[in-house]
């Protein structure tokens, strides 16, 4: 058993009942996370980055159901818990950064007092002056001005960059072991989007969590991450360090991708886009469901039984592709 594994995804897979019919969004998702690690999880909009860790945490849409697989926290399948004993992990062991803090906070409740309400939950035995003190402490550690005065602040009296800081110090107050950060930089400007980052990342280092960050963004799973596994409509088709995975891509997406991906000293006109759309999930796909956008597709890509397996024997990085570059 490996001591040092914090959280494990094993074949999960989760669909959504709709008007439409049944639409299979996950298709046996496999992770690993261990402590103190850096995991960036890549794709484009709608392949089932948020839908993931929503599983794993338990808070799936009630359309949503998990039909399939595993989720293991600290040896402690996540997915065999009650609701009651989900929600004394989260928040405490497990804490999320959601995408769009201003729709994510209590905008009728001061901010302190919703730092407060997370350390209320899991530390009953604090006083009101303890909770307050340590509520005004978070926001100092997030880096906002007069912690004490923004307390008593609402949400729509701060910016955009303070409502993602005070979602971090929500998400941080009880020193969780694994943080989630679903898109967090969404909506700010470069420089804020810099400036977050680099807290997200301190402060992580600081209290020795491990992190998952969720983005669309390369450059960011490049400077902030340990490791980076890639997702295309519910699979992940690709999972390595971040230097192999940039200096030496094997799956065909990942390289389009990248392709498509703004870098300096490179104009837009000459980004290639990635060719044909997201499969429609409410239809059966094939085993590998990139396969129909791929240029180096072959018979045996339609085959039954695509795994994530490591590439050319190299145990660090995985891929699912019977044609790899």
């Amino acid at each position: 058993m490996n001591t040092n594994l914090l959280l494990s995804v094993q074949n999960l897979s989760v669909a959504f009942d709709t008007r439409h019919g049944r639409v299979a969004v996950l298709d046996n998702v496999n992770l690993n996370l261990h402590k103190g690690e850096t995991l960036a999880i890549v794709g484009e909009s709608g392949s089932g980055k948020s839908v993931t860790a929503y599983a794993a945490l338990g808070i799936l849409d009630p359309a949503g159901k998990i039909t399939s697989g595993k989720v293991e926290f600290d040896g402690r399948n996540l997915l065999g818990l009650s609701p009651q004993e989900m929600r004394k992990l989260r928040g405490r062991d497990l804490a999320m950064i959601f995408q769009n803090p201003r729709t994510a906070l209590n905008p009728i409740r001061k901010v302190g007092q919703q730092i407060e309400d997370v350390l209320q939950a899991h530390n009953p035995g604090m006083s009101a002056r303890q909770r307050k003190e340590a509520a005004i402490e978070q926001l100092a550690s997030v880096k906002i001005t007069d912690p004490a005065r923004r307390y008593n602040a609402y949400p729509y009296e701060l910016s955009g960059g303070m409502c993602q800081r005070v979602m971090i110090a929500i998400a941080l107050a009880c020193k969780p072991r694994l943080l989630i950060a679903d898109e967090p930089t969404t909506g700010l400007d470069v420089t804020t989007q810099v400036v977050i980052m680099d807290l997200v990342h301190e402060l992580a280092q600081a209290n020795g969590m491990a992190t998952i960050l969720i983005t669309h963004d390369l450059g960011l799973a490049a400077d902030y991450c340990s490791r980076v596994a890639v997702m295309h409509a519910g699979q992940v088709l690709e999972d390595a360090p971040v230097a192999n995975l940039f200096k030496a891509a094997r799956h065909p997406y990942t390289t389009r991708l990248m392709a498509a991906t703004p870098q300096p000293g490179i104009s837009l006109e000459k980004l290639a886009s990635i060719p044909g759309q997201l499969p429609d999930l409410r239809q059966p796909q094939p085993p590998c469901r990139f396969s129909t956008r791929c240029d180096r597709c072959l018979p045996e890509c339609t085959a039954p039984g695509l795994t994530l397996m490591p590439y050319s024997n190299n145990p660090s990085h995985l891929i699912a592709c019977r044609n790899p570059l």
